[in-house]
């Protein structure tokens, strides 16, 4: 029986892969990416749908939206797929911001989102019939704020189909608690392994269908690690 995971043992399993085991993090998240992108693909909800937008926070789950986005391209209509990025390319760091350059070095068009310019992101949701949620990852805590949480309260307002790459934003991975703006799914492609929240209610409610994708964890990644 594969284990559920918190979100510190999920972290570790994550560096212990990288650092201990040499796999790149870019490795990582291109597998990840590319695991969501084939969920969409054979998904009955999902498969037959073309103008996918991907909303994408400035973390690392936000890198494995650009890899979703990359790989949708061949399955996508024209102009589409399209990334909404809350907040700016440069402000990226690590794999996420080489993921981006990658996005868009394949012609793939990046949104950059402000608090000024939120009327742009309700003009997307209006044209597209398919969101990818990769803003926020299992790792975040507490209610979304600021513009995370207002581009989450229109996306509830729209209610497209939503795909959740690794959780839906919005629910605790660590305790399913749901404590402000939340995601609902239809659809979550989690890495490796399930994490609490994908199990515990409310945020069980939000997810879907809970597909678990293998990326390459190597079962080594996780001696030491009490589950």
């Amino acid at each position: 029986m594969q284990p559920v995971l918190t979100a510190e043992q999920m972290r570790r399993v994550d560096r212990a892969t990288i650092d201990g085991l040499g796999l790149p993090g870019t490795v990582l998240m291109e597998s990840a990416g590319r695991a969501v992108a084939q969920a969409i693909r054979e998904f009955p909800a999902t498969s037959s749908l073309k103008r996918p937008l991907v909303l994408c926070g400035k973390g690392n789950n936000g890198g494995d939206g650009f890899v979703v986005a990359r790989a949708l391209q061949g399955h996508s209509a024209s102009g589409f797929p399209r990334i909404i990025l809350c907040g700016k390319v440069n402000e990226l760091s690590g794999d996420a911001a080489l993921m981006a350059r990658v996005a868009v070095n394949c012609g793939i068009k990046v949104i950059e989102l402000d608090e000024h310019n939120l009327h742009l992101l309700a003009a997307e949701l209006a044209a597209c019939d398919m969101v990818v949620d990769a803003l926020l990852g299992s790792g975040a805590g507490g209610a979304p704020h600021g513009l995370i949480a207002r581009v989450i309260e229109t996306l509830q307002e729209y209610q497209p189909v939503v795909v959740a790459v690794d959780s839906p934003s919005g629910v605790e991975m660590d305790s399913g608690k749901v404590p402000g703006a939340a995601v609902t799914a239809v659809l979550t492609v989690t890495f490796g392994f399930e994490k609490i929240g994908h199990r515990f209610y409310p945020g069980r409610s939000r997810c879907g269908k809970i597909l678990v994708a293998d990326i390459g964890f190597p079962e080594a990644a996780l001696s030491g690690i009490d589950c």
